[in-house]
């Protein structure tokens, strides 16, 4: 009997341990077992949302993210030999060499993808072979429905969903978003088998707030300008078998870049173009040369160095103004009053005209026009241009860059310049985005308004300096810009570049470039036309190749957003008796 006792005891008490681990287990320790259970079979998976649209001012649709099946091989779950993988997948993918296919099944890796954003066709018909180990999973694919239309502003974006160039980089937060973290329920050999909304429902993990985002981004650009702008910009190319091009317009009054165009001929630009984003209206940064007087010449007014009545002797085309520098003008000019000199570009005339002013000053003003700064717009590569300290100003300096040279400019710079003359002097802040709206939904959470960041000139100033700039216009050196109906003020300049072998100017290769606004005697749009190198003519002037393109442009200008013709009627082609130039 005792013995009985003794064993009933001792099942009491096993019996009772077990009971109290249970308890233990089931009530004290439960949350840290569930926690680690689940940690084997939950995993977070992070899911990016569609990337955000890009669309111009009126809505149209420049960039937009569409599935496209993406092909991989899962070795451990393919039976079919190497040979018949090829096969198979040749007969997919008809237009993939057989030897990149053997390129690609030579990787020892357990995944490997075959093909990524394949046709739909393509990811049907492998779907359709029903093979095992072959398999299709949609991928987000970046679509650009203009094609070329407005690519060297767009950017791009890598085969991670990431931007990896132009406004896809820079505004990349905004057009991606964030991920969406989902929860999956995996098996014993790490396959997905359950991603349902219940599960995220099921368990609670910190940290799972939600972000708003992604959103559609709406340009200041309009698709029909900028196509048509680019579409000149390549006859330009073409025609003149040039290097590279590039065309800015910015609104007057607003500050929006209502086009910004490029084009580069990738036969002459070799390896020059691959040191540069390829917004070459943004990143190239040249010697703009004569087209820079207008500002030069609103930095002598302003500072009340020289008035409309003053007359330069212009040396009969050679000035040695120093031992070392000899400054030349195209044409043999002797007595020119201040709107000749601006008219027909003469640079010893601005070198006096700088003399007058002062280097401050000039420096001054130059800074004011936003020179040797970026504008902040969401570009890669943006230059910040050139314009050294005043300590660094040699005694060559303030001659040089009054007609243009020692100063680095990009064409974005020098629209915005033109566009703060047009505006009463005033610097309003350069903008490309139109608005913010969450992706697919009407709603704005940001709205363009412009935005006036100094004033660069006096209102006075601006005003008599805009008469001048229709001289050269009306009867200058940029006659071939003018427009029927609509009379533009504007300027020409060709500038020498610089020989890599010799280090010196040449004139065997030149920027010829035409800036302008228009129409008088109230600007709605300042318009800069630039065109590197070109090789036709032999001769080449901006007067014969910046200032017709400046014109089209502007045409088209007309054209999109419905400019007004103005009742202001054109001085014939010469007021004197000189023949008119076809210099600078």
């Amino acid at each position: 009997m005792t013995r009985l006792w003794i064993v009933l005891a001792a099942v009491f008490v096993i019996f009772g341990a077990v009971l109290l681990r249970l308890g233990q287990l089931q009530i004290f320790l439960h949350h840290q077992f569930k926690e680690k259970s689940l940690s084997e079979l939950i995993e977070k998976k992070g899911v990016r949302p569609f990337r955000g649209r890009i669309l111009d001012r009126r809505g149209q649709v420049l960039a937009v993210t569409v599935e496209r099946p993406s092909i991989f091989l899962a070795r451990r779950e393919s039976p079919a030999s190497k040979t018949d993988l090829v096969r198979l997948i040749q007969s997919v993918l008809p237009a993939m060499a057989k030897s990149e296919i053997e390129s690609k099944l030579k990787s020892p890796a357990k995944f490997i993808w075959i093909k990524r954003s394949a046709e739909v066709e393509e990811g049907a018909a492998l779907s359709r072979l029903g093979t095992k180990g072959l398999g299709v999973v949609p991928e987000p694919k970046r679509y650009y429905p203009g094609g070329p239309l407005a690519l060297s502003l767009l950017g791009a974006v890598g085969t991670d969903g990431d931007g990896s160039s132009g406004i896809e980089r820079r505004l990349d937060p905004l057009l991606g978003g964030d991920e969406e973290i989902r929860l999956v329920l995996r098996d014993a050999r790490r396959k997905i088998y359950a991603e349902r909304e219940e599960v995220q429902r099921l368990f609670d993990f910190r940290g799972r707030g939600k972000e708003p985002g992604p959103f559609d981004v709406y340009l200041t650009i309009d698709a029909r300008f900028q196509g048509s702008v680019e579409e000149k910009l390549n006859g330009v190319l073409q025609k003149n078998d040039a290097r590279a091009a590039s065309v800015v317009v910015i609104e007057v009054k607003t500050g929006a870049v209502r086009a910004m165009a490029n084009a580069l001929n990738s036969a002459l630009a070799g390896a020059w173009s691959e040191q540069l984003d390829a917004n070459l209206a943004a990143s190239y940064t040249f010697e703009p040369g004569s087209v820079i007087k207008p500002l030069i010449l609103a930095s002598a007014l302003g500072a009340g160095a020289v008035k409309e009545t003053d007359v330069f002797d212009c040396e009969g085309g050679k000035y040695h103004i120093m031992p070392g520098l000899t400054i030349e003008d195209h044409e043999p000019y002797h007595l020119l009053r201040l709107g000749e000199v601006l008219a027909y570009s003469s640079n010893i005339g601005f070198a006096k005209i700088g003399g007058k002013t002062g280097a401050p000053r000039l420096f001054e003003n130059l800074r004011a026009f936003g020179f040797g700064s970026r504008t902040m717009l969401p570009l890669t590569g943006e230059a910040a241009g050139i314009l050294r300290s005043l300590d660094e100003w040699g005694p060559m300096s303030l001659p040089m860059i009054s007609f243009g040279y020692e100063i680095g400019v990009t064409a974005l710079q020098l629209t915005q310049a033109f566009a703060a003359l047009a505006n009463n002097g005033e610097f309003l802040e350069t903008q490309l985005i139109e608005a913010v709206s969450p992706y697919r939904r009407q709603r704005k959470v940001f709205q363009f308004s412009p935005r006036r960041v100094r004033r660069a000139a006096d209102p006075d100033v601006a005003r008599r300096v805009l008469q001048m700039m229709e001289e050269v216009v009306r009867y200058g050196t940029g006659v071939k810009a003018q427009i029927g109906g609509w009379p533009a003020a504007g300027k020409t300049g060709t500038a020498q570049k610089i020989d890599p072998k010799t280090k010196k100017h040449t004139p065997d290769h030149v920027m010829v470039s035409f800036c302008g606004v228009f129409p008088m005697p109230k600007p709605e749009f300042s318009i800069c036309a630039v065109v590197d190198d070109p090789r036709k003519p032999r001769v080449a002037w901006a007067s014969d190749i910046a200032a017709p393109l400046f014109k089209a442009v502007a045409m088209d200008a007309i054209s999109v957003f419905g400019i007004a013709p103005q009742p202001f009627p054109l001085a014939p082609p010469c007021v004197f008796a000189q023949d008119c130039p076809a210099g600078l």
